[in-house]
């Protein structure tokens, strides 16, 4: 198994943006997450976690994914994961190695 989609399943994963597509009132330049999380867990036949991991969908004890579905504006870094205390770590990690790693 790899974790890169093969050409049939990124033609699944097409398929299914299409159909997101056709529904009235559809946003042009979103796709909500959770619908990005679905798509995968069913081309993938993994499952959709509904935690705030940072796995959003797995194929159990083999691999997992995390989707992000955002725009181009948007900056995607990791201090947009949900930490607990997380404005102490992201400082922390700017005084040295030590705080980096944690």
């Amino acid at each position: 198994m790899t974790v890169y989609s093969t050409r049939e399943q990124l033609i699944k994963i097409a398929h299914y943006l299409t159909a997101y597509m056709q529904i009235p009132y559809f946003q042009d330049d979103t796709i909500p997450g959770k619908v990005m999380e679905k798509i995968i867990s069913l081309v993938r036949d993994g499952e959709q976690l509904t935690t705030y991991d940072y796995v959003d969908v797995c194929i159990r004890g083999k691999v997992g994914w995390q989707v992000k579905s955002t725009k181009s504006s948007t900056p995607l870094t990791w201090k947009r994961a949900k930490i607990a205390h997380s404005a102490a770590l992201i400082k922390e990690s700017e005084t040295g190695a030590d705080g980096l790693k944690n």
